[in-house]
């Protein structure tokens, strides 16, 4: 909980821990500032004075948010914050030095400490909103947050220093302190403009958005659910402050440090320890009993425990025990900021994120304000008149209305799932699934529309869960659904349902009694209903029993044989069907027919077959037959998939810098390897290996794939002396072309008859392979340093925003080390066409070459198009001298340039000029 996230930017993370300071700081000093209310208010006036403030902090809240909106419209988010936070510890202060006014003074205390942290957590959490993004805010909120849990631990902690030691009142003293430090903090962090113009709606008032909340069933529910909490949280309150009043008053109120060390009696000291028992209640609660609690129940069965333990509590009290009103407290003080608060937060989460951000802010004012005014409003006009055993039953009942409210909410919250299930392709989107997820899931098979089903089955099927799949789904009117059932049931082994999958042998669908001979294999039926498919009028259904039945009924020493012969005398479709079929076997059988069906001729066949393995235990041997299939559109993704399944690491490998491996199979190559569950091994070979990869794009495809894998992994560790390596051979290589390029210009400088359109080409594409080289150097930089964000580097090199320009090379020269950090702004310039190498040091070749020396290195380039160039430049200039070096190009994407200039150099022309 406490480890900060890896961020890749320095003041991102600055950030970071400058919002959870602030906010430690800020929930401490506030826990001081409330023990000092309670005790201070409670020893001077009686608790029946309690609804008054009550209902002050419920009315001041309500119009408080928008009005801090309108005064802090236009200021810039860190001031706004940090003047909110000063502001608080002169109030604070100032609240202390009046005093001595009484009890007007403890009025305007109490309320001050109910209103503070609304003034101050919205413009915080706003101000969080700007710097973070969405991803990044998952990363770094829980951090942040438990920086509250932590701060109320300390604030208690001190509290009960201060007030065994001191009186409360000093308690505010060092609460404004704290507010003060506090105020120190946002200004660490980055700037973040005003607030933007309200839209046209948020000018329409608050109310625009209650009509919103009125017109939809489940945010209603919603607000309903949190006032009925904010009703019985207001009485429970009352309820043990006005017990711990009477106690005290009765002088029945031991605290801890009066048992062990003789001290006296003290309301600041019992609501201190209070406090600190309740604080280090709700972070075990946080740590330990929320998550136990979302992995086990629903969300809103999670929101039950709260009001049951306020239910036990005023039963207890009810019978006149002051035991009753301490159980209140501690599920109140352990349960609200942990398991209650995260419930809710969990409750809006399905919602439109429109939906969300309009009704949210009216359910925290309206609906929370709301229910704690009406609940104070009746304590102070029944509090007079009624025992105190009347408020311990009022606490039953609305405890009782709270778990109603939850029963029916429940309903509502499991009606989203069941429409995120009408968008398959939501499916991956679809959180972990509980209790009554499952039941919704379940209740969704009996629907009609086969979206809807398909969606259910493939997240049971997810989740482990394909046992609770009843066998009556395969009475669906949906083939496809019927289908999918039959494979799932195969298999997870569901014997029982044999005799429903024996029966859909003889179904009209040729798809249903195909899938119903897969399973019925699968699920070892035998006998006379397997051997009917044999007979069966499809011919992918005759294929595929045919299959099961030599799998079931033949001698495994002669299966591969009768195989072999059924697959050379089956057509298109039988062929496709027993790949297929030979998928849904868990044993090695059938491998040689495998192999045989992935060299098939035609590629449905070899794409089918590819599928089959990718079902089947990985076996290693046919990783070599798979990496053809790369090459040709049809085969290629499930060829990959299987590839991936097979998680052949160290063929991949080798095959990846094998020289007679087809490029158009060495480039898919490093994506199939980064998809490996051992990530960790992926990462190390691309890296090892990336110097001996043959060609630009793989080399390319590799980084690319190590850039993916640090971003899924932020705490991968990548050899960094490889990387480095890759570094100087890229700046190496892009110097190399760069001086081959110098080399074609000086030639054409020395004679005008070499400048012709062939040049023009050559040169461009030196300059590309230069570019290339550099952006591939990049790149390698961006895994050696993951925190600095190098995408955004690259946009500055690329921008035609000089100052933009200039700062990118500013943080390379303040990144990198002496010799890449001379020579690595120098190829970028020259990318800029600057003829200057002045800088490139030990990356810089060893002297220029001549004008034909340099074409006779360019020819046997192992770029396709630099040597297709070269060859087509050489018979432009008909330079017969370099002849042979254009035959023994060997590319078969530059033989026809190869071929063209042959034919120019073989011509009965003269050169056009003595070379």
């Amino acid at each position: 909980m406490l480890l900060a996230p890896r961020l890749r930017k320095p003041e991102q993370r600055r950030d970071a821990w400058t919002a959870f300071a602030t906010l430690f700081l800020l929930i401490g000093s506030h826990q001081m500032l409330e023990t000092a209310r309670d005790a201070l208010f409670l020893d001077r006036l009686p608790p029946e004075r309690l609804p008054i403030v009550y209902l002050l902090v419920a009315v001041l809240s309500l119009g408080l948010n928008r009005a801090q909106t309108r005064i802090s419209a236009s200021w810039e988010r860190r001031r706004t914050l940090a003047f909110w936070l000063l502001a608080a510890a002169l109030i604070t202060l100032g609240l202390w030095l009046l005093l001595p006014l009484g009890a007007p003074t403890l009025y305007a205390l109490y309320a001050w400490t109910g209103i503070l942290t609304t003034l101050v957590l919205v413009p915080f959490w706003t101000l969080l909103g700007d710097l973070f993004t969405v991803t990044e805010a998952k990363r770094v909120y829980g951090m942040i947050g438990s920086g509250s849990i932590l701060g109320a631990v300390l604030g208690s902690a001190g509290a009960v220093v201060v007030a065994g030691s001191l009186s409360a009142e000093w308690l505010l003293v060092v609460a404004a302190v704290g507010l003060t430090l506090t105020a120190t903090l946002p200004l660490r962090l980055r700037p973040v403009a005003g607030a933007p113009a309200p839209d046209e709606d948020e000018q329409q008032g608050p109310w625009a958005d209650f009509r919103v909340l009125l017109e939809k069933s489940y945010p209603r529910q919603v607000a309903l659910l949190v006032a009925v909490a904010a009703i019985s949280l207001t009485t429970g309150d009352y309820l043990f402050k006005s017990a711990a009043a009477r106690a005290y008053a009765d002088g029945e109120l031991p605290t801890l440090q009066s048992l062990l060390g003789g001290a006296p009696v003290t309301l600041g000291s019992f609501f201190a320890e209070v406090n600190l028992g309740l604080n280090v209640l709700s972070l075990a609660s946080q740590t330990i009993l929320l998550p136990l609690l979302l992995r086990r129940v629903q969300v809103t069965t999670a929101l039950s425990v709260l009001p049951i333990g306020l239910a036990a509590g005023g039963l207890l009290a009810a019978l006149g025990s002051i035991g009753g009103a301490l159980l209140v407290k501690a599920a109140d003080g352990s349960l609200k900021h942990s398991v209650h608060k995260t419930g809710l937060e969990l409750l809006f989460v399905p919602m439109a994120e429109s939906m969300r951000a309009r009704v949210r802010a009216v359910i925290d004012v309206v609906a929370q304000r709301g229910g704690q005014a009406m609940a104070s409003l009746l304590i102070l006009i029944f509090g007079a008149f009624v025992p105190p055993i009347a408020f311990a039953v009022a606490l039953m009942v609305t405890s009782v209305a709270w778990l109603l409210t939850n029963g029916r909410l429940r309903l509502s919250y499991l009606d989203l799932f069941r429409r995120q299930l009408t968008d398959r392709r939501r499916l991956d989107a679809f959180p972990e699934v509980d209790v009554a997820s499952l039941e919704t899931l379940v209740a969704t098979l009996d629907s009609e529309r086969e979206g809807e089903v398909m969606a259910a089955l493939d997240v049971l099927e997810r989740e482990g869960r394909s046992r609770l799949v009843p066998a009556l789904i395969l009475h669906h009117p949906s083939e496809e659904v019927v289908a999918r059932a039959l494979d799932l049931f195969g298999r997870a082994g569901r014997s029982r349902v044999r005799g429903h999958v024996e029966r859909l042998f003889e179904h009209p669908s040729p798809q249903v009694r195909t899938a119903a001979a897969a399973a019925g294999a699968a699920l070892g039926i035998q006998g006379e209903a397997m051997a009917r498919l044999r007979q069966d009028a499809d011919p992918g259904v005759r294929a595929v029993g045919a299959v099961h039945c030599l799998v079931l009924d033949e001698d495994p020493r002669d299966l591969d044989a009768h195989l072999e012969s059924l697959i050379a005398d089956a057509a298109l479709e039988g062929r496709v069907a027993i790949a297929d079929a030979l998928g849904h076997y868990d044993r090695p059988i059938g491998v040689s027919a495998l192999l045989s069906l992935l060299q098939d001729p035609e590629p449905e066949v070899r794409s089918a077959a590819a599928a089959a393995i990718r079902r089947r235990p990985p076996d290693r041997d046919m990783t070599p037959a798979l990496l053809p299939l790369l090459v040709h559109e049809a085969s290629r993704r499930s060829a990959a998939a299987a590839l991936v399944h097979m998680d052949d690491l160290q063929a991949l490998e080798a095959a990846l810098v094998a020289p007679g491996t087809a490029s158009h199979i060495r480039c898919r190559l490093p994506k199939i390897m980064a998809s490996s569950e051992d990530y960790e091994g992926a990462a190390d070979r691309l890296s090892r290996r990336i110097g001996e990869i043959p060609d630009g794009r793989t080399r390319f495809e590799a980084v690319h794939a190590l850039e993916q894998l640090l971003n899924k992994h932020p705490n991968l560790l990548i050899d960094q002396q490889t990387i480095q390596q890759g570094v100087e051979q890229g700046l190496r290589l892009g110097f190399r072309f760069l001086t081959l390029r110098r080399a074609l210009e000086r030639g054409a400088e020395e004679d005008e008859r070499r400048r012709t359109p062939g040049l023009d080409l050559l040169l461009q594409a030196l300059h590309d392979r230069a570019g290339n080289a550099t952006g591939r150097v990049l790149r390698l930089l961006g895994l050696l340093f993951p925190q600095e964000n190098f995408a955004g580097i690259r946009r500055g090199l690329d921008s035609d925003d000089d100052r933009r320009r200039s700062g990118s090379l500013e943080l390379l020269d303040g990144l990198l080390r002496t010799p890449v950090k001379e020579a690595l702004p120098v190829l970028i310039e020259l990318g800029a066409n600057n003829p200057n190498l002045d800088g490139a040091g030990p990356f810089l070749a060893s002297n220029e070459s001549g004008f034909i020396e340099t074409l006779r290195v360019l020819l046997k380039e192992r770029s396709p198009t630099v040597a297709a160039l070269s060859a087509y430049y050489v018979g432009e200039l008909r330079l017969k001298e370099l002849r042979s070096e254009v035959a023994a190009v060997n590319i078969e994407a530059a033989r026809t340039d190869r071929e063209l200039a042959l034919h120019r150099l073989d011509g009965d022309r003269e050169e056009v000029y003595a070379g």
